[in-house]
């Protein structure tokens, strides 16, 4: 006779536990993030920063990627919350954010933003063109400007076919005599690129074969054409008077009658009496 109330105690608890067990099994639908996002003002070239103010109506804490699209063709930036970027010229762009929430849902905004500031004007390549001679460096001078920023790099073609030169003011040496396109490229800070390309002329070498007997310095330059030679005094001695620098065929000529009265980097120029 007793046996019948606890079983049915029994029974109540049984369907107690299962009840229990049916409330922690239910779990609502994933909802779509929302994409936001703010901007400051904007200016060329300098850096503009973004701020995401996405929300998850699951819970802000369940947004776990981020995808930024500028709009100016740069790199996509990943998984960043508040990147910063800079635009080199003026525009409107559409700039894109993307966010993914932990279960895989996703939403994107798409806002213009307005960058302020002067487009970047190019630089102006420029450069003088030096008087070269075969077989000794070749001093290249940089005379390049900005109006609007300040200049990264210099590459320089010398026109002979060597490598490009990398060097703001390059010394280069040319092999052969002739006129040679020398080619400057020049790049500011943002990017924009100035070219110039001007004619360099190599002369034949100079006068090296020279013979000393005594006092006499005698020195030959063989010239297969007519030509006019120009002679500079580049320094002088004067223990020894009257030192004369003349030219003897074909045609006797003194050039520096006294060296020691000349002015050292004084020039005379010298032809043929024909």
């Amino acid at each position: 006779m007793r046996s019948i109330p606890l079983l049915a105690a029994t029974t109540v608890m049984l369907t107690f536990v299962w009840a229990c067990g049916d409330d922690g099994g239910n779990v609502g639908p994933n909802n779509d993030p929302v994409a936001t996002f703010t901007v400051g003002a904007c200016t060329v070239g300098v850096a503009c920063t973004f701020t995401d103010t996405s929300t998850d109506p699951d819970g802000n804490n369940t947004i776990v990627s981020r995808t930024w699209d500028f709009g100016d063709g740069s790199p996509l930036v990943q998984d960043v919350t508040n990147p910063s970027h800079t635009f080199a010229a003026a525009s409107t762009y559409q700039v894109k954010l993307t966010v993914t929430d932990n279960a895989g849902a996703s939403a994107s905004v798409t806002n213009p933003v307005v960058v302020s500031g002067t487009a970047n004007t190019p630089p102006i390549a420029s450069f003088t063109a030096p008087a070269c001679t075969v077989n000794i460096g070749c001093l290249f001078t940089d005379a390049s400007s900005d109006p609007d920023g300040t200049i990264a790099s210099w590459s320089w073609n010398f026109g002979d076919g060597s490598p490009a030169a990398p060097d703001q003011n390059p010394s280069h040496t040319y092999a052969a005599a002739g006129t040679f396109n020398v080619t400057l490229t020049v790049t500011d800070n943002l990017g924009a690129t100035g070219t110039v390309t001007l004619p360099v002329t190599v002369s034949p070498p100079t006068a090296t074969q020279c013979t000393v007997a005594g006092t006499v310095v005698s020195c030959v330059l063989t010239m297969t054409q007519r030509s006019t030679v120009t002679i500079t005094l580049t320094s002088r001695d004067c223990e020894l008077s009257a030192n004369k620098v003349a030219v003897a065929q074909p045609r006797r000529q003194n050039i520096f009658f006294n060296v020691c009265s000349e002015t050292v980097g004084e020039q005379k120029t010298v032809t043929d009496a024909t």
